[in-house]
């Protein structure tokens, strides 16, 4: 048998499609991490003049014949807020990760804001509270000076000393009060003892999201009905709240970008989200493995040798799940090297933490074992995947047959699953079963009918069945005409 398979795998390899897919494939994944930097490199940069153009060209859009069509006028007005912000901020030469340019986007746009609702929409200045407009323009012109002489962490100081209960508690209903005024005084706190301002890096928006989650929390923490939308809103709020709660106590966030932040799909990306280029190699590999030495007529040859067709299958099929070990290997090991070289927010030896559903805790990894537990999940469906286009090719001893189906079991769960509410045992095809990674954490599957357990159970029975299937075919299979 390890005769066998080390034949089939030399077979394998001295393939030039196998390296032709390997240079591929590592191609698209340095374009990938690229891209991906240039793009994060780009959301932060301080191209006003591009900004400005882009909400001019909103503004247009609101046009007809000239006329600002009356359900585009606050988009309208929003925009025009917005110019003058943006151009305030090219003025001034701030950065877009700065606490000044947060700054202008929320106390002086809604300054603008104001000033554009009144010469667009007929409001007064007293509808928002000042004396006149010479009112109006001297709040404008105190809020645009304190730019002059701006320390970041002031604006946290004075929202904490001007902290209002009463105000505050609008938002929230009332026997929540006291609970969100603790909260939203913890992190004013946070912020001022860890030096955080306002502003658009990470650091600083995870508490802001954490404020934001907060509330929803507490609207549907208690709530005993709800709905299955609800259900799925509260685990996202529950999870945002869990985290930063945990940041917070274990002061992981500062006043530097953290990358723990935002790590996790980095990392985990090599088994997660760029899954597809993996399935291409499994194609690659397991559509030739038996069809090819039909369609060469290199079987017979094959079979005179001393050893059983059930041999030879076994081995096949153990040879294609150590290939298909080989290239997830290769696979990691580029994405760990592209992230590490070229994608600034990517560190494999990162801390990341996760929030596990069934445990309601927070779990913490490091990039190694986060991808080893992705991996494990993922196992099944790379294991099933590889057996279905085997069980195709030994059926049709045809690789092109055989790569087509490939490609079918890529497209068909995607249709199939407009069918599932109708015909409900379809969720227990093996499109669906091997889908693991879903329940990590204690996720659930996007089918209600399967849970870990019986998805489990379901996948080592198909394993079990595809491969003996596999293996009964090509003991049967008549070779006479090849």
């Amino acid at each position: 048998m390890n005769k066998l398979v080390r034949n089939e795998l030399y077979k394998l390899f001295h393939k030039k499609s196998t390296y032709i897919y390997l240079f591929i494939i590592t191609v698209l994944l340095v374009l990938i991490s690229y891209i991906s930097n240039k793009s994060i490199q780009l959301a932060n940069n301080n191209d006003f003049d591009s900004m400005i153009a882009t909400s001019q060209s909103n503004i247009e859009s609101f046009k007809d014949n000239n006329k600002i069509l009356d359900e585009f006028k606050d988009s309208y007005v929003q925009e025009l807020a917005n110019i003058d912000s943006l151009k305030l901020a090219k003025e001034r030469n701030v950065d877009v990760l700065s606490a000044e340019y947060d700054y202008i986007k929320s106390k002086v746009y809604a300054l603008y804001l104001v000033k554009y609702n009144v010469i667009e929409n007929g409001y007064s200045y007293s509808d928002f509270g000042y004396l006149s407009e010479e009112d109006f323009n001297n709040k404008l012109n105190e809020t645009i000076k304190k730019l002059d002489n701006f320390v970041p962490i002031e604006e946290v100081k004075n929202d904490l000393n001007n902290l209002n209960k009463e105000q505050l508690c609008k938002s929230v209903s009332k026997k929540y009060c006291d609970e969100y005024y603790n909260v939203y005084k913890s992190v004013l706190e946070y912020r001022i003892n860890n030096n955080i301002p306002y502003t658009q890096h990470e650091n600083s928006n995870v508490l802001t999201s954490y404020l934001e989650a907060y509330l929803t929390y507490l609207e549907l923490r208690d709530n005993k009905n709800l709905s299955k939308e609800k259900k799925d809103e509260y685990r996202e709020v529950l999870k945002t709240v869990k985290l930063t709660q945990y940041r917070m106590e274990h002061n992981l966030i500062d006043n530097k970008k953290n990358v723990d932040l935002g790590s996790a799909s980095f990392i985990a990306s090599p088994i997660d989200e760029n899954t597809i280029f993996l399935i291409f190699g499994i194609i690659v590999i397991a559509c030739g493995i038996f069809s090819e030495e039909f369609d060469k007529g290199t079987i017979k040859q094959l079979l005179i040798k001393p050893y059983s067709r059930n041999k030879i299958a076994v081995a096949k099929i153990i040879t294609c799940l150590i290939a298909t070990l080989i290239f997830l290997i290769y696979f990691i090991i580029v994405n760990i090297l592209c992230g590490q070289l070229l994608i600034s927010a990517f560190d494999i030896n990162s801390t990341v933490l996760m929030y596990d559903y069934n445990l309601e805790k927070v779990l913490v990894y490091n990039g190694f074992q986060l991808i080893g537990l992705y991996l494990l999940y993922k196992l099944p469906y790379l294991i099933l995947f590889t057996l279905i286009i085997l069980l195709v090719s030994v059926i049709t001893r045809n690789t092109a047959i055989s790569a087509v189906s490939g490609f079918m079991l890529i497209i068909l769960p995607e249709i199939l699953s407009l069918l599932i509410d109708k015909f409900k045992p379809l969720a227990y095809l093996p499109f669906y079963t091997w889908r693991l990674d879903e329940f990590m954490f204690g996720g659930r599957s996007t089918i209600k009918q399967l849970t870990f357990n019986n998805s489990l159970i379901l996948d080592i029975v198909y394993i079990v069945i595809f491969s003996i299937s596999l293996i009964i075919v090509f003991k049967r299979t008549d070779i006479k005409n090849q």
